[in-house]
């Protein structure tokens, strides 16, 4: 279900984050960044959209903190 709705392009749903398409076949697991931010991977696509699992929820199932020493 969608949850949220960032400058009208960006949909959090089902814990995915679905963007306009912006990958090609053989993308899944390419760091997706904005700025020098990592956002999380690309993990599948459909013709018109790119879905990306937040690097939050792969670090949260991992029980992981990233260190900036």
């Amino acid at each position: 279900s969608q949850r949220g709705l960032i400058n009208g392009e960006v949909f959090i749903k089902n814990d995915l984050i679905q963007v306009e398409r912006m990958s090609n076949g053989g993308d899944s697991g390419s760091p997706v960044m904005f700025g020098d931010q990592l956002v999380g991977i690309i993990i599948g696509a459909d013709k018109n959209n790119t879905y990306v699992l937040s690097a939050e929820k792969i670090l949260s199932f991992f029980n992981l903190k990233i260190s900036s020493k």
